[in-house]
């Protein structure tokens, strides 16, 4: 049988390290995990580089105070149609209306409608680009940081 493996890379954010043996764990089991390693003392061109598309957005800001200085842990995954799996894993960007055994789902209770009332970004567990494109723009920014 041939396989189309598939490359991604993701990262579990600041708020949520306390969790990253559970996260892993649950990755491990969906999906072959290539590499795990951590960024510490995150950049503003890093944050830049990321999130560059909300620039002139009201949190972008917040974005760049939820991670300048910080650690994030990034792993890097392989499997058949992986875009859509990581979607049905992870879950939906607002845990809140994520189904119940995603991991958005169990490591948060966070809102996008309480988020954007208290002018604050969303706390949803982990960093996920759902976009083909900009995953491999991120596979490529995280490899080159790695080396």
């Amino acid at each position: 049988m041939l396989y189309n493996k598939e490359e991604a890379v993701i990262f579990i954010k600041p708020n949520f390290l306390h969790f990253q043996i559970k996260i892993i764990k649950i990755l491990k089991k969906e999906f072959s995990v290539k590499n795990i390693s951590q960024i510490n003392n995150i950049s503003e061109k890093l944050i830049f580089n990321l999130y560059w598309e909300y620039k002139n957005k009201w949190f972008y800001e917040k974005l760049i105070n939820y991670y300048k200085n910080k650690k994030i842990i990034l792993i890097f995954i392989n499997w058949d149609n992986i875009m859509k799996r990581l979607s049905k894993i992870i879950g939906h960007k607002d845990p809140s209306k994520a189904i119940q055994s995603t991991i958005r789902n169990m490591f948060s209770n966070d809102s996008l409608v309480i988020a954007n009332k208290e002018k604050r970004i969303i706390e949803n567990v982990i960093h996920f680009q759902e976009n083909k494109l900009k995953m491999d723009y991120e596979l490529k920014l995280f490899k080159k940081i790695k080396k």
